[in-house]
């Protein structure tokens, strides 16, 4: 670091011969002080000056930004739960398929898996994929029907809105084939048109 104005090498000395001197003199003679003591937080030899003030105006808006998101974020989970309020599991006729997708929209895995055999087929857009390993992932990633718009087939074809984890959110179905045992045996899933 260099010499300050006044020669001095070290800012306590450079402090001291300043404060000496008159206010209106600190103020013409240096101007990285002031003459209002306490209103610049720290003094440095360059120029640059950061005041109360200013420091100030910056933590509000950077507490204002933050509030912003916070509510931001909050009205996105009210949006969420006002969704899952409004989906109605009733509408699916066949009782099974309604266990089913209850278990996969509270992310009960135990409640899913026990609805199916265990050489349970599976496909997602007709290619044959392993049921567990998918389910699996589709759990973690807490992925869950938005909203059902259509059932068909007496209940065991359902279409709706899925949010698909980095996938996005996509109109897609589930179409459940049922064994005698009131198990299902194949599901079949997919993007469905709009």
């Amino acid at each position: 670091m260099g010499e300050f104005p006044d020669g001095n090498r070290n800012i306590n000395d450079h402090l001291s011969a300043i404060m000496e001197q008159g206010p209106e003199r600190r103020c013409h003679r240096d101007p990285i002080l002031i003459a209002k003591p306490g209103y610049y937080l720290f003094t440095a030899p360059f120029r640059k000056q950061i005041t109360m003030k200013t420091l100030l105006i910056g933590l509000l808006a950077a507490f204002a930004l933050n509030a912003c998101g916070q509510i931001q974020g909050t009205n996105d989970n009210q949006k969420t739960k006002k969704t899952e309020q409004k989906m109605d599991l009733a509408k699916i006729s066949n009782e099974n398929v309604r266990k089913a997708i209850e278990a996969l929209q509270t992310g009960n895995k135990a409640a899913w898996y026990s609805c199916f055999t265990d050489e349970v087929i599976f496909t997602d857009d007709g290619r044959s994929l392993n049921f567990t390993s998918f389910f699996d992932n589709a759990f973690d990633k807490n992925e869950k029907f938005l909203d059902l718009d259509q059932i068909e087939h007496d209940g065991k074809d359902i279409y709706g809105n899925f949010h698909a984890g980095q996938w996005g959110t996509f109109r897609v179905f589930f179409k459940f084939h049922q064994n005698g045992n009131g198990k299902f045996d194949r599901l079949d899933i997919g993007q469905a048109p709009k």
